[in-house]
């Protein structure tokens, strides 16, 4: 290309990017509550989200591809930090491939693969599995770069770039939502069909945590240094690093005290099937069938009532930020674990996902 129609092209591109600028700076800004923070439903209107009510429909910068894989040709280090996530693995996620086959429900795709494209390519959902695939796919994709930083052919971001002639690049919008808790809640915080109860209300804990005086937002810990890891419980090294359990021999016995560490929301949180145990076991040293060596003897999460899609939480013993849970041990015990369990228990029997242990010790 000649400098000329490079200098042209870098002309072009910076008249349309003051001219998208100026068109953002007209539209109305997310609503902001009293304390500066952002309120879910007004994000959620002004970008399309839905807690899975609908699909998004994307139109693609310069008419080209919502797929992950045109982002990462010039993005390349976020792109390889998203292919590691949940995010990317949305679909393809075992636990959530089960419910759906056993209740084929249209706002469960919405969320796992929230584009139009993804929701046609799925087709229909009645009386079919879909088994994890490592397909390229615009399905397989799950929660694609699109689904956050794409609107009307435009890219969101959170800072104003402006083109040089070394780098062309397509239309942006400065969007500020990208930056705040609420533009999480469009997906982490919704509830059951026909019911008052919250499948997941992480933003609600977050929210509770914040008002107490909490520091951080779920940027500010799921993406450290704006990297898109989106770290969470398949994290192992985070998990373990998110519990503190002290023994407390006291004179009525032996006692567990646990509370989270760096967790701004409940602990665990999310998926209605996550959960903690706390197990022990009266055997001295490990053994050969270690995991049959061990009994529960409490359980960490939230324990629902009702028949179908109509839940109400019966118990809640999830560690909230700054609250204590302490956990009386047998008399016999000689060695405990706390293990963190994703899925239910007819999951694990299966081989479809398998608990973790993210503490252990001994009496």
């Amino acid at each position: 290309m000649s400098r000329l129609l490079l200098a042209v092209r870098v002309a072009v591109v910076a008249v349309v990017s003051a001219i998208a600028a100026a068109v953002v700076a007209a539209a109305p800004a997310p609503a902001a509550s009293p304390t500066g923070l952002l309120d879910p439903a007004t994000v959620a209107a002004r970008l399309g989200f839905s807690a899975g009510e609908r699909p998004l429909a994307l139109r693609a910068p310069d008419g080209g591809s919502l797929s992950a894989r045109s982002c990462g040709s010039c993005h390349t280090e976020v792109y390889a930090d998203w292919q590691t996530t949940r995010h990317r693995a949305a679909w393809d996620n075992a636990v959530f491939l089960d419910g759906l086959a056993r209740e084929p429900l249209a706002r469960c795709v919405h969320c796992h693969a929230p584009l139009v494209e993804q929701k046609r390519e799925a087709g229909p959902l009645r009386g079919r599995t879909f088994p994890p695939s490592s397909s390229s796919s615009l399905l397989h994709e799950g929660v694609t770069c699109a689904v956050c930083h794409v609107r009307g052919g435009r890219v969101l971001t959170t800072r104003p770039v402006q083109p040089d002639a070394a780098t062309p690049m397509h239309d942006i919008v400065v969007e500020p939502a990208l930056k705040d808790p609420a533009f999480c809640a469009s997906c982490h915080q919704f509830g059951f069909t026909g019911s008052d109860a919250l499948m997941q209300g992480t933003w609600s804990e977050w929210r509770a945590f914040a008002d107490a005086g909490g520091q951080g937002t779920c940027q500010s810990c799921h993406m450290p240094g704006g990297r898109h890891l989106f770290r969470g419980a398949w994290d192992h090294e985070l998990l373990r690093q998110s519990l503190v359990v002290d023994v407390d021999r006291g004179p009525d016995g032996v006692a567990l005290v646990l509370h989270s560490r760096g967790v701004g929301h409940h602990f665990p949180t999310g998926d209605l099937f996550r959960h903690l145990t706390v197990e022990v076991s009266d055997v001295v040293r490990a053994g050969v069938d270690d995991d049959g060596a061990f009994v529960d003897v409490f359980r960490i999460g939230r324990t629902f009532g009702g028949a179908g899609l109509d839940k109400r939480v019966v118990e809640d013993t999830s560690l909230e930020p700054g609250v204590p849970r302490r956990v009386p041990l047998p008399s016999w015990t000689r060695r405990w674990r706390v293990r963190y369990h994703y899925a239910e228990a007819r999951h694990e029997r299966a081989g479809v996902v398998v608990p973790v242990v993210i503490a252990a010790g001994s009496r």
